[in-house]
């Protein structure tokens, strides 16, 4: 039989002991450093993630400013270029802008409308009598409406033992092709 002494079981229970406690102490030391490499990639993964989504909302912000210039752009566009059915306001301006300049017309007559694209294409005849300087200043007021009119050929004669000149303008007005 084996003679255990007090003394030897002691001993054998406290290198029992502090094996465990190594062996626990290992555990927890290894299980920890795994968990603090998990948990740095987690944060590492985060703050990328985070970068990721900061991008993401600088180019959508940078998204809608652009959609929005563009929108800005287009309503600059269809009202310099109205719909169908709007020719009357032109003819309103233009007739104003003729009081203003003491232009007088003579006549005006709408040529054959021609498709462009996406846009009609409306030639008009414009015959109209001024002094010289009233025709410069009613011409340029009407180039710079917020219209797109493009001026195609212009025919100007003095008008015989007179200051007044006799203009015969051929200008371009468009318009918007009507959705289908």
């Amino acid at each position: 039989m084996i003679n255990l002494s007090i003394k030897q079981l002691d001993r054998t229970c406290l290198i029992i002991v502090v094996i465990a406690a190594l062996v626990c102490g290992f555990l927890a030391v290894r299980d920890i450093s795994t968990k603090r490499r998990l948990l740095e990639t987690e944060k590492s993964l985060l703050f990328s993630k985070s970068k990721e989504i900061d991008l993401a909302a600088t180019s959508l912000n940078a998204l809608h400013v652009n959609l929005a210039d563009i929108k800005h752009e287009l309503d600059d566009l269809n009202e310099r270029i109205p719909e169908t059915g709007k020719i009357g306001l032109l003819l309103q301006q233009v007739d104003a802008l003729m009081k203003r300049h003491k232009v007088t017309l003579i006549s005006l007559e709408p040529l054959t409308a021609s498709q462009e694209k996406i846009y009609l294409k409306n030639p008009v005849t414009l015959v109209f009598d001024g002094n010289f300087v009233n025709i410069f200043h009613f011409i340029r007021d009407l180039e710079e409406m917020n219209r797109i009119m493009v001026m195609e050929k212009m025919t100007i004669s003095k008008q015989e033992n007179s200051d007044q000149c006799r203009v015969e303008l051929i200008t371009s007005v468009f318009e918007q092709l009507r959705s289908t």
